[in-house]
């Protein structure tokens, strides 16, 4: 009799452990069996913690996944910066070349040394001496932001960043870089700081030394059994009736009906770096503003209208490009125009003329040249004029060649800036689509967090309904 006595009762205690391993809610055997409903809670605050702990694990890899993807960016910000340095030197290098030209052109003209001044096409009114200080002048120019650049002190303009240097760039990839190295030195520590609904701003040590703690509360609990000294009572409850267990269960049934419907209803507020304090409903609404925001960017870049800061121009548009580039068009085809019809004006020694106006010039001199009664004063004057228009003839064909390829030049660089626009644009939208992924990412962390925040109160619930069995007259 007595070993079978044992046996079932061995029997009975491997299938109760084993439905409390399970997650199984089930009634004491018997009314005075309070030592599983007194470890229970114990059991129940470790699982909460663990889950708790692990919460914080993920959350802080979480966080760091999303600073990896900004120092990603950030990284492609930097390649855009040392992009847009070497654009402006080739600018210089180029402004540097037309002025170089044009003091070739200048030392191949008349009357081009101080004081006098010849007008030479998009550069203005020049001397021999005007026209090398220039040279020298962009050269010292260039110099100085070759050195900025080379120390990363020079600043841009980058789109949905703002005005920056290399070394504010540099600066952000490393605070990244830094917070990523705190989150996992926090997280080994225990010292890495999450919030999580219903408990507020944790961390992992103190969690850790609570789990420590109720270990040893729990094995306090055996050592009093072992002992003889176990007092009987509703474990984790204390002396309870009948009637403050059912309104005790009552409360505890409104709590959980409450929160069940506000996470239901996407009211529950919970925090996450991408979006700081919001509910699910909120994300939701941001989302579609964000939808709507990026489609009408999309649509500002695709009609040309959307502005960005270029090195060679300053604040642009696409549109605005466009026309300079068919004005300049215009100017080329109405310049050559000119020349082929021989209308072509420009400063020559003559004054300001063009070749039709020459070539009649010619004309009266070579009739008036012809007169049998002129004196050798005049006629060597005469002589010297028609030497002044030919040489403006020659001088004129080196201006107009200078001033198309000037046209020409201009024309294809900056066709080639509208070609960059949407390159220039790409920070924006990449920051957008990021910001959007970790916005989308965050909807999924409200189921997560809505059962951390309930879990508990059905735990409790189960607890107490359970806690029925142990009261006389209870169900």
């Amino acid at each position: 009799m007595g070993k079978r006595f044992l046996t079932d009762s061995l029997l009975l205690t491997v299938f109760l452990l084993g439905a409390l391993s399970l997650g199984w809610v089930v009634p004491p055997a018997a009314a005075n069996d309070v030592v599983a409903a007194e470890m229970q809670p114990l059991d129940d605050e470790i699982e909460q913690l663990q889950a708790v702990l692990a919460e914080i694990d993920r959350l802080g890899q979480d966080r760091v996944t999303q600073l990896s993807r900004w120092i990603g960016w950030w990284t492609k910000i930097k390649e855009l910066a040392t992009q847009t340095g070497d654009e402006m030197l080739k600018d210089f290098d180029e402004r540097i070349s037309t002025a170089e030209k044009a003091q070739g052109l200048l030392s191949s003209l008349s009357n081009s040394s101080p004081p006098n001044r010849r007008s030479i096409p998009r550069l203005g009114w020049h001397d021999t001496v005007t026209i090398g200080q220039l040279i020298y002048t962009l050269k010292q120019e260039r110099a100085k932001w070759a050195d900025l650049i080379g120390k990363a002190k020079a600043q841009w303009h980058i789109a949905a960043v703002g005005w920056i240097t290399g070394e504010g760039i540099q600066k952000a990839i490393d605070d990244f870089e830094k917070q990523i190295r705190d989150i996992n030195q926090g997280i080994r520590d225990g010292t890495f700081q999450v919030h999580i609904v219903g408990m507020g701003w944790v961390t992992g040590e103190p969690l850790r030394k609570r789990i420590a703690a109720i270990e040893k509360q729990k094995q306090a609990i055996r050592d009093k059994i072992s002992a003889g000294d176990y007092e009987v009572v509703i474990p984790g409850l204390g002396k309870r009736t009948r009637k403050t267990l059912e309104a005790e269960i009552a409360g505890v049934e409104a709590e959980l009906a409450k929160r069940r419907e506000t996470a239901t209803k996407g009211d529950m507020v919970i925090h996450r770096p991408p979006v700081s304090w919001q509910s699910r409903t909120q994300l939701e609404a941001t989302l579609d503003a964000d939808a709507k925001s990026y489609e009408i960017m999309k649509k500002t870049v695709s009609d040309g209208v959307y502005s960005v800061w270029i090195v060679q121009t300053g604040w642009a548009k696409r549109v605005d490009l466009e026309g300079q580039v068919k004005s300049y068009e215009e100017t080329l085809a109405k310049t050559r125009e000119a020349l082929a019809a021989g209308d072509y004006h420009a400063e020559l020694p003559v004054g300001w003329a063009t070749a039709n106006q020459i070539q009649k010039a010619l004309e009266e001199l070579g009739k008036r040249l012809e007169q049998p009664n002129l004196d050798a004063k005049a006629r060597e004057a005469i002589a010297k004029q028609i030497e002044a228009h030919q040489k403006s003839l020659t001088e004129l064909q080196a201006i107009s060649a200078y001033d198309i390829a000037i046209i020409t030049l201009e024309k294809l660089k900056v066709a080639s800036i509208v070609t960059n626009i949407m390159k220039l644009a790409r920070p924006d939208f990449e920051r957008r689509e990021l910001v959007r992924t970790e916005r989308e990412e965050t909807l999924d962390e409200y189921s997560i967090e809505s059962e951390l925040w309930i879990k508990p109160i059905e735990q409790r619930l189960a607890r107490l309904r359970q806690a029925r069995a142990w009261i006389p007259g209870g169900e």
